[in-house]
């Protein structure tokens, strides 16, 4: 039922979130495979299987390794699954990257946002310093300032933000 819920959720425009229901199918496929252990007669528990699971199924579809390894072991508060999790989490990551990307990754292409892979920086990035593009004298905005000071500013330069400072000029936030 989670299975189904969840793809026909995530396709629709609405805020859903894929986070649970891929803990839940994971853990109930964990938990199958614990109950199968058990019914084999081997002394194991099945609610770590669905906690493993649940990792490995979230691991899998969002590729997030040790944000993921360390939120679950923080809300288990057991530290002695911290070596099964991480690497149920780095298997699935590695699995799903020989397959795909993650679908997150997915969606926003298909959204149509376009990212910058981080290693295609473009050319006038590469080329291009601090120093190039800076200005030596600052233009700062005061605590208290008129809305035609403000206005001015924004007309005649082409920045997009300024430092607010206090009387002695230490900055004391960024206006954007």
């Amino acid at each position: 039922v989670y299975y189904i819920t969840s793809i026909v959720t995530y396709g629709l425009m609405i805020p859903s979130g894929l986070f649970v229901p891929c803990m839940i199918i994971g853990a109930a496929l964990g938990r199958l495979v614990g109950e199968l252990l058990v019914s084999l007669n081997l002394a194991v528990d099945p609610g770590r299987y669905a906690l493993i699971g649940a990792a490995g199924l979230l691991g899998g579809v969002t590729r997030m390794t040790i944000s993921l390894t360390v939120i679950i072991v923080e809300v288990t508060e057991d530290i002695h699954l911290l070596l099964p999790i991480m690497f149920t989490i780095l298997a699935a990551k590695l699995v799903g990257d020989c397959f795909t990307k993650s679908l997150y990754e997915i969606h926003v292409h298909l959204s149509g946002v376009h990212l910058l892979e981080s290693d295609q920086l473009p050319q006038a990035l590469q080329l291009t310093s601090a120093r190039d593009i800076m200005t030596s004298k600052v233009i700062v905005l005061h605590e208290v300032e008129s809305t035609q000071r403000v206005e001015r500013l924004l007309e005649r330069t082409n920045h997009h933000g300024f430092p607010v400072v206090d009387e002695s000029n230490i900055s004391q936030r960024f206006f954007l």
